[in-house]
């Protein structure tokens, strides 16, 4: 079927806002990109420092053990 030069004209009349609509999108899209980026960034420094936070209580806990122990009377051995 041929197709009219009115209908090619009206088809390529159409045709120009998508690609501002498309443009547009695409630099929302970047910017929500960027955006989550920075947030899943900023999660990884989260993330890191609470890790090493978890640490350094590993090691306090570990050293008060050791000072409890330290502290306990040694078990008596030959009492039934």
């Amino acid at each position: 079927m041929a197709t009219s030069p009115a209908s090619v004209h009206q088809d390529a009349k159409s045709t120009t806002p998508a690609p501002l609509k498309v443009q547009r999108k695409l630099v929302e899209s970047q910017a929500q990109v960027r955006r989550l980026e920075r947030d899943v960034h900023q999660q990884e420094l989260d993330s890191q420092r609470a890790s090493q936070r978890l640490q350094q209580q590993d090691q306090v806990i570990a050293e008060l053990q050791k000072q409890l122990q330290a502290l306990q009377p040694p078990p008596s051995g030959g009492q039934h």
